[in-house]
C-alpha cells in the first residue's frame, strides 16, 4: 500500500517537514510544530524520510569510529 501524494498546500507543508528532518530538527520538535498529540503520529507520516536520516547519521558515526581506530 502506498501512500497518497499530497498536492497544493499539503504537498508545500510535507515538503516543509521533510526538510526540517533532512536538516536534523527531532521528531519531537516537528511533532510539537505539526500540532500532533503524539510523537508516534508523526513518525507513521514521516517515517522513510526519518529512517533515511537514521541511516545517514549511522554512517556518519561508523565513519568517525573507524577513522579514530585508524588514526
Amino acid at each position: 500500500m502506498s501512500a497518497a501524494v499530497p498536492s497544493g498546500p499539503s504537498r508545500l507543508l510535507s515538503m516543509s517537514i521533510s526538510r526540517l528532518i533532512a536538516h536534523g530538527i527531532d521528531v519531537v520538535t516537528v511533532a510539537n510544530i505539526l500540532g500532533h498529540s503524539q510523537v508516534s503520529t508523526t513518525d507513521n507520516i514521516y517515517a522513510h524520510i526519518i529512517e533515511a536520516e537514521r541511516t545517514k547519521a549511522s554512517e556518519c558515526l561508523a565513519d568517525v569510529i573507524l577513522r579514530r581506530k585508524q588514526g
